[in-house]
């Protein structure tokens, strides 16, 4: 009895070792480094050279560098004490906005060069452990953001005045990233929720969850207006085809006999070529649209944050002062 147990035992093991093994494929990845220890979140483009990028350790600081040389060499312009998670510019580069922890928001009214002006939304009922998590401003005067506490609360927040008072317009989950529709509605993704945000110019703009829950929602990616994919936490890709009306689970990697994967975000190249980054140096790629998903070698166990394309190269945020580089 003894030796079949032993037997039932090493099957179970060698099951597991088998389903852990992935199919790796290899892309030319570079890494690269800035002169701080933050973990970069975001990257915003100005040019081919312009780039800033933000980020932060939380409860300690945050920052936003430049560079004016493609990314080679980089500036500190801001330093402050809430770790910062995303970076937006107006349309002409004059204004720009960099969100982050205790419900602040850092404004440059100098194309990103100083950061002198700090908007305080803590009056909407935010505390340090509540953070923005992303703003952008559709015209001159309205302007949204979404924001997250502990994962499972969460704000959506409206400004028709530039920015100089906020509403809440809606308070549930927390939330994490979106996708802007050309000023005409956005879908925010977060703890257990999709939310579309719609009416955007008008005099109260609308909130509708959307039919997908059951995850963390890490990232989202439309390639045109009716075709999107959702990433999240718990390991789910999702997909929609008529503008997230319905989604479809088109790839779950985590069960018992297989190592967790958690996401934490997706893009698209083309309506077939997408990436998915994630904990533990995981990046994944398909070249079907989604239908199916290879492993990247990446060479690092570093958690894969955020990514941006830009150039023909993808750009892919991480902690340690690391974000790397992939040309094809």
């Amino acid at each position: 009895m003894y030796k079949k147990n032993c037997k039932i035992v090493l099957f179970l093991f060698v099951l597991i070792l088998i389903s852990c093994k992935h199919e790796y494929i290899h892309v030319n990845i570079e890494s690269k480094k800035i002169t701080s220890n933050i973990d970069i979140e975001s990257m915003s483009f100005q040019s081919k050279d312009t780039i800033f990028l933000c980020g932060g350790l939380r409860a300690e600081k945050g920052e936003i560098f430049k560079s004016t040389d493609g990314g080679t060499n980089w500036t500190k312009v801001f330093e402050g004490k809430d770790k910062l998670y995303s970076i937006d510019f107006s349309s002409d580069y004059t204004n720009a906005y960099s969100v982050g922890d205790s419900m602040h928001i850092q404004k440059s009214s100098d194309r990103g060069n100083t950061w002198n002006s700090k908007i305080d939304l803590s009056y909407l009922g935010g505390n340090y452990s509540t953070s923005i998590r992303r703003i952008y401003f559709i015209n001159q005067s309205v302007g949204f953001a979404i924001g997250s506490q502990s994962r499972e609360n969460g704000n959506t927040m409206y400004t028709n005045n530039k920015g100089e008072n906020w509403s809440s317009i809606h308070g549930s989950n927390g939330l994490n990233d979106w996708w802007v529709f050309n000023k005409d509605s956005i879908i925010a993704v977060g703890y257990g929720i999709i939310l579309k945000i719609s009416n955007l110019e008008g005099n109260k703009p609308l909130t509708t969850p959307l039919p997908l829950k059951n995850d963390y929602f890490t990232g989202v990616w439309f390639i045109d207006n009716n075709t999107g994919f959702v990433c999240g936490f718990n390991g789910g890709i999702y997909k929609t085809n008529n503008g997230g009306q319905s989604w479809k689970e088109i790839y779950k990697n985590n069960s018992v006999l297989k190592k967790r994967i958690h996401f934490n975000d997706i893009l698209f190249e083309t309506d077939l070529v997408g990436w998915v980054s994630g904990y533990d140096g995981v990046l994944m790629k398909t070249t079907d649209g989604g239908n199916s998903w290879k492993h990247v070698k990446t060479y690092t166990n570093n958690n894969l944050k955020n990514m941006f394309y830009q150039n023909t190269k993808l750009y892919i945020t991480s902690e340690n002062g690391s974000y790397f580089i992939i040309s094809e």
